[in-house]
């Protein structure tokens, strides 16, 4: 039977590849804590400039929605 795929957010994969990147713990390691194989964790590595280009970009428009916004200075730091 085949695993069944759970969607990772953005924010987990970069989580994620900021641990490689720091060399702290093995690929393996990262892997297991997020619940990921080794396969996914390596698609991510191969993917991280457009991932991070696309976590900019979403939080890019996030911010200028929100500041389209009327009075969401109280309710959200931007």
């Amino acid at each position: 039977m085949a695993r069944k795929r759970k969607p990772v957010s953005i924010e987990i994969k970069l989580q994620a590849l900021d641990e490689v990147d720091k060399k702290v713990k093995s690929k393996t390691q990262i892997a297991k804590e997020y619940g990921v194989p080794c396969s996914t964790l390596s698609t991510w590595l191969k993917n991280k400039d457009a991932l991070r280009k696309t976590h900019e970009n979403v939080c890019t428009k996030l911010s200028i929605y929100l500041q389209s916004l009327p009075d969401t200075h109280h309710y959200f730091r931007i």
